[in-house]
């Protein structure tokens, strides 16, 4: 009679930890970006199109750490303007609950932006200056065993110190998530 006992209680104390290993350990993603330029004094708002590309190293079902990389170019300048591009390159935590084929999660990254052009307060080569971006957004698996998603939204406040101001801009991303080691 025990052994009937002790057997439901094991296989759910095996079947979590298997449960829990069900996620994948790298994510890539690459696709589009917006940039919602708010560059205030120095240059006005101005929309910048582009592209990224991020890793995700994912310690288990929730934590991970995420690298970003982004490049745009504004556009709608005035003809005889200087291009005007702008490069960031973000770090930090990312937090995702995987349920079914949807995975929605927020993050934190910090990191720089290389910024060219007047709009970001260079009036000759290029400016760094620190980034930091928070938001979150949402993954879809269209087949339920597939290795690969598609990133519906991502929406990030950017935050940029050009010239020793703030300027407060909008990020908005879509493309495609390549998943290894476990799904």
């Amino acid at each position: 009679m025990r052994k009937f006992v002790a057997l439901p209680g094991l296989f759910l104390l095996f079947s979590g930890s298997a449960s829990a290993q069900a996620y994948p350990k790298i994510e890539t993603s690459a696709g589009y970006m917006y940039l919602r330029v708010n560059a205030g004094g120095a240059g006005g708002s101005a929309d910048c199109h582009g592209g990224y590309g991020s890793v995700a190293l994912n310690f288990n079902k929730w934590i991970g750490a995420v690298g970003d990389a982004s490049r745009c170019n504004v556009t709608g300048l005035p003809s005889g303007s200087s291009a005007t591009s702008a490069f960031t390159y973000l770090f930090g935590p990312k937090v995702a609950y995987r349920w079914c084929r949807l995975t929605p999660y927020a993050q934190v990254l910090a990191g720089g932006v290389r910024g060219s052009g007047a709009t970001f307060g260079s009036t000759s080569g290029a400016t760094n200056a620190f980034a930091m971006s928070a938001g979150g957004g949402l993954d879809f698996r269209p087949f339920r065993r597939c290795s690969f998603a598609i990133r519906v939204l991502e929406v990030d406040y950017l935050l940029t110190r050009f010239n020793s101001s703030n300027q407060n801009n909008v990020q908005i991303k879509f493309g495609i998530v390549l998943r290894w080691g476990g799904q």
